[in-house]
């Protein structure tokens, strides 16, 4: 075979397995700046960078970070970007400012002769020095300004190369060979170059003089591709244009060629380092065919695939609400076999009745002598429903919603129902009928349905499907357990298939296949057990990781979804496409690290932020798992898969951030440099008049704490006092001498049951006073009684002038809410002695408790009396009562075990008694 004809048939092989294939499409909506793309490239860490009429893009597949105006580009529409070897990533453009983008900073440079446009059609590397411009201009950087170049000068080596070069390039174009072509253009890196033409493209070493000449024709379906160009890109050539993209071998021929389907109409294409491909659009964005994909064709696309069956000779599929449909391998399509509207379900092939049985909702059709001419028999009228078919012992057994039927294979009558709602599937092992059902495995034994005993009872689970590995093992396939080998006498879970949903499985020779919503589970035999070998998944080519089937077909495997089959090769290449893991963003105190200098003045509570990102392309992104340790102060590593790593505190030093997955490491190191006493001369000082002051500090400390045990006993004592003067004042002799006389005035008038009365509450009250004066805090509960049996008293001895009412919120859990012993007390003995009882009418008091949250609750007493103003007393050089309950509360709050807010205000402030209101918020702090 010529190499021309090689070359036309490796093209030929690319176009039909690439036309199948499936492609990511990025647009606007995922973070593109534009859905016009003019150029896209990979730079020396793998990021892929993308320019666009508005702006630029660097990808890592994950998101797409904008760099616009705003960012400092001079221009939106950016046509064309170089790498160079320090990987700054060089945009050009038709305008006055032309620079590069380094470590995520725009910078840029302007003409040395201010106002001048430059129009860099070509660019051209010569080491690491830039010449840009055209047949007319060229200019370099030179001392933060583009200088024009004149070939009259004698200039460094780089740019003296560069013209011996372009004199060079000048001189090759007079020859024949070009004379007769028309350049569209042409790129060089150091001293090769590239020419573009229409009919082909010619590969010129400048050193050498040495010409390679290619023709178009030789690798393409059409002679004069469109929009050709040629793309220096991972230390490779290559030539792209309309449809295809190929990369030139060290002979310059164009290997792994692409072509790309024309319904993308990608203009500009590239293949990056794992061997994805990207392809750019004028109007829909970027598309890009994993690698893994590119080994995978995909067949009936966006249908539901349910079952692959091998039927005699065929390959079966059954596609929802359109039928059965055959593969042909050699083509590796699917075509329409027997079409049907309903729900299709099972096709298999009888060996006793040399008969293929396609089964569906409403009818089963039997394909005979398959050998001689196809003989097809509908027993639609028979018998429908039936979703899989087993021949055993002279009779067909089919399993429908219902149960199982047994079948004449003559007549296709029914026999027999053998009720069972659940029957999923049937399997014949060793001349006996088995059952997978919705509540475990099942035998049709006798005419009679009964479960089969295994030990342990590990198949009495929701069982999906029955797979025959050999003549003494067969799979269990359940519901969300996993898959079971089982010979009916021991049984065992095959690794890795716990808690799976296995759909359907198949066994072909030492291999086994699982079909779970997870994906495919590979296992290889391994003495008696199987070994469990990997998992395919999206990554893997799969158009969706919940799989419905598996079928090996050759070195294929078919495998059918949701949507659609995808046709895998058994011995699947894939290059990895987690290309580096690195610190996307660093912030100290919230402020950005720079890259450049990444040193920081320490502070107090410092912080030190990390994101972490990845360049990853694969097609199923999984959340990242790596480790990391922070350097020297973490020696162990640490597993995570958070995006964020923060440290709190860092002392002054060098440290250095480790992160690591996989072969994949990076470093990023930083500085927190010390502070002016933070360094070992200010430690010195400071040791010193340390230990000249340690005594001086012992003695200052030792004084400190015996004061504050002091003031501590102080307070104790203040505490006990207050409590002392509540209970004095709770307990005055007006109100004692006030009670004893209204119990005098009861017997006197020989009323002797509302003396008793009076007096029981009288002792009960005094007990309780004398009870409760010993607790710092009560129940509310006990609270509310102890005020209740004082307004009983006080009711008696004002008789009808006086009466109460008290209102609890429902949602006060009364037993559990504590408070400050006998603290609401004064101020209702206030109400009754100061506001009632200097009243000319009856009076009402009100006590109200409301709950505010979990924690605080509300206590406001009211009355209607005379009111505060009126009942004022000049002082008479006693401890006030009110006084008292200030003081009390105030040492309350400073306890911080309390926080007590109270309040006086007017009732009635319209009327003449204006009565008062006094409001408690009590907070008992946890």
């Amino acid at each position: 075979m010529s190499r021309t004809k090689f070359h036309i048939i490796v093209f030929i092989v690319m176009w039909n397995f690439c036309a199948a294939q499936e492609f990511v499409n990025y647009t606007i909506k995922d973070g593109l700046p534009s859905n016009r793309i003019y150029r896209l490239t990979q730079d020396n860490e793998g990021f892929i960078w993308v320019i666009t009429d508005k702006g630029m893009a660097k990808f890592n597949g994950r998101e797409f970070k904008v760099f616009n105006t705003r960012n400092g580009l001079p221009t939106n529409d950016i046509w064309d970007l170089r790498v160079d070897a320090e990987n700054r990533i060089w945009f050009f453009s038709k305008s006055t400012l032309l620079g590069y983008i380094e470590n995520g900073k725009v910078h840029t440079f302007p003409n040395c002769q201010a106002g001048v446009v430059m129009f860099p059609a070509s660019t051209n590397v010569y080491g690491n020095t830039l010449i840009v411009g055209n047949s007319g201009q060229w200019f370099y950087l030179e001392n933060g300004c583009w200088k024009n170049l004149t070939f009259s000068e004698v200039q460094d080596t780089s740019k003296y190369h560069f013209k011996k070069l372009h004199k060079k390039a000048v001189q090759l174009a007079e020859l024949p060979v070009f004379k007769e072509k028309s350049v569209t253009r042409f790129r060089n890196r150091d001293s090769i170059m590239v020419m573009l033409y229409n009919e082909g493209f010619s590969v010129i070493n400048l050193l050498s003089g040495k010409i390679y000449e290619r023709e178009f024709k030789k690798y393409a379906s059409h002679q004069n591709p469109n929009f050709i160009r040629n793309h220096f890109v991972n230390d490779q050539i290559q030539i792209t244009g309309f449809d295809f993209v190929g990369i030139l071998d060290e002979n310059f021929e164009m290997e792994k060629v692409v072509k790309i389907p024309p319904n993308l109409k990608a203009y500009f294409s590239m293949i990056d380092r794992s061997e994805n491909i990207w392809c750019a659009t004028f109007s829909r964005g970027i598309f890009m065919l994993p690698q893994v994909k590119r080994q995978c064709t995909y067949v009936l696309p966006h249908q539901k695939v349910d079952q692959l069956a091998r039927v005699g000779k065929r390959i079966v599929a059954n596609v929802y609400n359109k039928g059965f449909y055959e593969y042909d391998s050699l083509q590796k399509k699917f075509r329409p076999f027997i079409t049907d509207k309903s729900f299709v379900f099972n096709a298999v092939y009888l060996d006793s009745l040399e008969s293929s049985f396609f089964c569906s909702e409403k009818k089963t059709i039997q394909i005979a002598n398959e050998a001689a001419s196809r003989h097809q028999v509908d027993h639609f009228n028979k018998i429908g429903g039936v979703r899989s078919l087993v021949y055993l012992n002279g009779f067909l057994y089919g399993n429908i919603s219902s149960g199982v039927i047994k079948i004449d294979p003559e007549t296709f009558e029914r026999i027999k129902t053998y009720d069972y709602y659940g029957v999923r599937d049937l399997l014949r092992f060793r001349d006996s009928l088995l059952l997978a059902t919705s509540d475990g495995l099942k035998i049709l034994s006798d005419g009679t349905i009964t479960s089969v005993t295994l030990a342990d009872n590990l198949l009495k689970k929701p069982i999906l499907s029955l797979t025959k590995v050999t003549d003494s093992q067969f799979l269990v396939n359940t519901d969300g357990h996993g898959s079971y080998l089982t010979d009916l006498k021991e049984v065992s879970q095959l690794p890795n298939s716990e808690f799976l949903s296995v759909e359907s499985a198949v066994a072909n020779k030492d291999f086994i296949w699982l079909a779970s919503e997870s994906g495919i589970l590979q296992y290889k035999k391994a003495g008696p057990d199987y070994q469990y070998t990997g998992t395919l998944n999206e990554n893997d080519g799969l158009p969706s990781k919940k799989v419905n089937a598996i079928l090996p077909v050759g070195d294929d495997l078919l495998v059918s979804t949701d949507d659609g089959v995808a046709i895998l090769p058994r011995a699947l290449y894939k290059q990895p496409q987690l290309l580096k893991i690195y610190v996307e963003r660093a912030l100290f105190n919230q402020s950005p690290i720079p890259a450049s200098e990444p040193a920081m003045r320490y502070t107090t509570d410092n912080s030190v932020d990390f994101s972490i990102a990845t360049i990853d392309f694969s097609s199923a992104q999984n959340q990242l798992s790596y480790r990391y340790r922070l350097l020297p102060i973490q020696k162990d590593w640490t597993t995570t898969t958070a995006s964020n790593l923060n440290f709190s505190n860092l002392p002054p030093d060098k440290y250095a951030l480790q992160l690591k997955t996989g072969n994949l490491m990076e470093t990023a190191n930083f500085t927190i440099l010390p502070l002016w006493w933070q360094r070992p001369l200010a430690k010195a000082v400071f040791w010193l008049a340390g230990i000249s002051l340690l005594g001086g500090m012992l003695f200052y400390f030792r004084n400190k704490e015996v004061s504050k045990k002091t003031a501590k006993i102080t307070a104790q004592k203040k505490m006990a006092e207050y409590e002392l003067y509540a209970l004095r004042a709770q307990m005055n002799p007006h109100f004692v001498f006030n009670s004893l006389a209204a119990i005098q005035y009861y017997i006197n008038n020989n009323d002797f049951e509302t003396s008793e009365k009076y007096l029981v509450k009288f002792s009960k009250l005094i007990r309780q006073f004398f009870e409760l004066s010993k607790e710092s805090e009560i129940p509310l509960e006990t609270e509310i009684k102890l005020l209740k049996n004082y307004l009983d008293i006080e009711k008696l001895r004002f008789k009808e002038k006086l009466d109460y009412q008290i209102h609890i919120d429902s949602t006060l859990n009364l037993p559990e809410t504590t408070i400050p012993s006998m603290l609401l007390q004064p101020i209702v003995e206030n109400a009754v002695n100061h506001g009632i009882f200097n009243k000319e009418k009856e009076g009402n008091i009100n006590l109200y408790f409301r709950s505010i949250d979990e924690q605080e609750f509300m206590v406001e007493i009211m009355d209607d009396g005379v009111g505060f103003s009126n009942s004022r007393k000049k002082p008479n050089g006693k401890v006030n009562s009110s006084a008292v309950l200030e003081n009390r509360i105030a040492v309350l709050n400073r306890s911080k075990q309390w926080e007590i807010q109270f309040f006086n205000a007017e009732a009635f402030p319209e009327k003449i008694d204006t009565g008062n209101i006094t409001t408690f918020k009590i907070k008992k702090v946890r």
